[in-house]
């Protein structure tokens, strides 16, 4: 039925307040408070996004306008009824019924906080209700306006209140909008902010180098598909063994990369923040590497490995204190807040099925050091611009680099991608043995390429059923020309540190007794049963923890027994 001049006219009013407040909860206020109430959790300032909040909140309402008000009549009032009933929602779920979850989201659930499965079906029958009940409404005759009236009275009501918690928020919490470098000099606390810099990035030693690269969810079988479908990936691996049969520790990058880096063990239960604090004071292993004259040089990301580099060991040569920064991509650092605030308005079974962490908007920041250095990127796009197009330098320091990328953590998400994730990665691998082996110094070079785990994603919520293997390769210092190996031994990340230590060089010439971090990878013999461990966590809002034993073959899932299994009411990035 179409519409005469004089009910469009009446449309108007109702329709702008029915299409902005979606945007606004959404788009702008929500956003507002998160930054609010955590400005001292982010490395950037208020209009670094806030600004683009406003031109988006003006875009959806027009969209939303647009979409509306030609509506006929019936399905005006059911979508109508749709964007309000999501509005209240949202607004409600934030405010009433995400128990003792803080402002922040996923990262962010109280640790002595579970959500039942009684809380989770309640929470999503009242979803329902309320969208089924505002539906209904809409379908219903309403001669007399009283429900209309009551759906323009109720978006006032969320309206109001989404203004009023912003505007209150902006007299208490003035600091908000000093600007993030002056806000990080002003803050008085007992720890600094400081970043991984990409100093040393680009430098080899003359004299012995250790590389030591983890390429995120390098599953075993990534490596073997690209092998076969793009061998000359690999063909610069000579005098490297590539051990089929090895096993990770952990299967999520948490905690698996501050173990890869300190040999300390994941207590069962540990807080994230406690676990990779301690984990950096309590290592026995940089300390060594340190003691021996290397230069150690760390190139991971915060939040996942190491919760701020002030609590990494002072002598790490790229741990620096930012002076200033730069917003790579504004759209995406808005969208990643606007996320988190959509995180919080999900419904309790939903906000499983979206995993969030308060780094992801840090993530859009490229911090400056005082020494010109910005902080380190591990994304797959800036591999290219930090090591393909650089122009390598030589020092006489020992260097030890533990440099992880993102690698193939989307592989999962995308059929048939594994291979090209490989081949990116490899691009970083490549240029440093090409820089090596021109330099004439990749004979006296260690080098270690591994995954922080295998694919396990499917199990993020549940026990595994099925065996997960990481890919890794190994070539020591003193080969160069030989032929890439394959090893079927039975090895473990476990293994990697023993290694590391058995091919470090001492600056008078001894020899570092590394049989006590265990067998060294080139100890194993193909044929030797060893005993593996693995650690699987759940993830999401109720943490599990199962540990394996593996005895024989790793592919053969009956070698994998588990031995203990413990459930906590916390979740896994606490």
């Amino acid at each position: 039925m179409k519409l005469d001049k004089a009910q469009l006219k009446k449309r108007i009013l109702p329709t702008i307040l029915i299409s902005a407040v979606l945007p606004l909860i959404v788009l702008l206020s929500v956003p507002f408070e998160i930054f609010a109430n955590n400005y001292s959790e982010f490395y950037f300032s208020f209009s670094d996004f806030f600004f683009s909040g406003i031109g988006f909140f003006f875009l959806f309402t027009a969209v939303f306008f647009s979409i509306l008000f030609f509506l006929p009549k019936k399905a005006y009032r059911i979508v109508s009824s749709i964007l309000i009933a999501l509005s209240f929602l949202i607004f409600f779920q934030g405010t009433f019924l995400n128990g003792k979850m803080n402002s922040l989201g996923g990262d962010n659930v109280d640790g002595s906080t579970l959500y039942s499965t009684v809380a989770v079906v309640f929470d999503a029958i009242f979803w329902v209700v309320v969208i089924a009940g505002f539906i209904v409404l809409a379908i219903l005759k309403d001669k007399k306006g009283i429900i209309s009236i009551g759906a323009i009275v109720l978006s006032f009501i969320v309206v109001g209140t989404q203004i009023i918690t912003p505007v209150s928020l902006s007299i208490s919490k003035k600091e908000m909008f000093v600007s993030a470098t002056e806000r990080m000099k002003l803050e008085d606390k007992e720890s600094e902010h400081y970043t991984l810099s990409t100093k040393n990035l680009n430098t080899v030693s003359t004299s012995s180098n250790i590389y030591y690269f983890v390429i995120d969810r390098f599953d075993e079988s990534y490596a073997e598909e690209t092998y076969q479908a793009s061998p000359e990936t690999f063909a610069n691996l000579t005098g490297f063994t590539w051990y089929q049969d090895n096993i990770s520790i952990y299967g999520h990058t948490y905690p698996s990369v501050a173990n890869m880096l300190t040999n300390y063990d994941f207590p069962t239960g540990s807080f994230r923040r406690d676990y990779l604090n301690k984990a950096y004071k309590e290592n026995n292993t940089l300390d060594v590497l340190h003691e021996n004259g290397y230069d150690i040089n760390l190139y991971t990301q915060t939040y996942y490995a190491y919760t701020d580099a002030y609590y990494l060991p002072s002598y790490v040569s790229n741990r620096e204190k930012p002076i200033d920064y730069k917003i790579k991509d504004k759209a995406g650092l808005y969208f990643s807040i606007v996320y988190t605030a959509l995180y919080r308005g999900l419904p309790l079974f939903a906000k499983n099925l979206f995993p969030i962490d308060s780094s992801t908007s840090n993530g859009y920041v490229s911090e400056i050091t005082e020494s010109g250095n910005k902080t380190y990127s591990l994304n797959n796009g800036d591999i290219t611009s930090q090591f393909v197009k650089q122009v390598y330098d030589t020092t006489d320091n020992k260097q030890f680099n533990f440099i992880h990328v993102d690698g193939c953590h989307a592989a999962y998400y995308t059929a048939g991608s594994s291979v090209r994730y490989v081949v990116k990665s490899f691009e970083m691998v490549n240029k440093y043995i090409d820089v090596l082996k021109e330099k004439g110094l990749y004979e006296d070079s260690t080098i270690i390429i591994t995954g922080d785990h295998g694919c396990t994603v499917k199990y993020n919520r549940s026990d595994i059923a099925e065996p997960t293997l990481t890919a890794l390769f190994f070539k020591p210092a003193g080969t160069n020309s030989e032929e890439l190996q394959i090893s079927k031994a039975q090895t473990s990340h476990s293994n990697i540190w023993a290694t590391i230590l058995k091919y470090a060089k001492t600056d008078d010439g001894t020899t570092i007794d590394y049989t006590a971090y265990g067998k060294a990878l080139d100890d194993i013999t193909e044929g030797e049963t060893q005993t593996r461990y693995f650690a699987w966590h759940t993830w999401g809002c109720a943490l599990a923890e199962y540990y394996y034993k593996i005895e024989g073959e790793g592919k053969n899932f009956a070698n994998w027994t588990k031995y203990d299994e413990k459930h906590y009411n916390k979740v896994l990035m606490d």
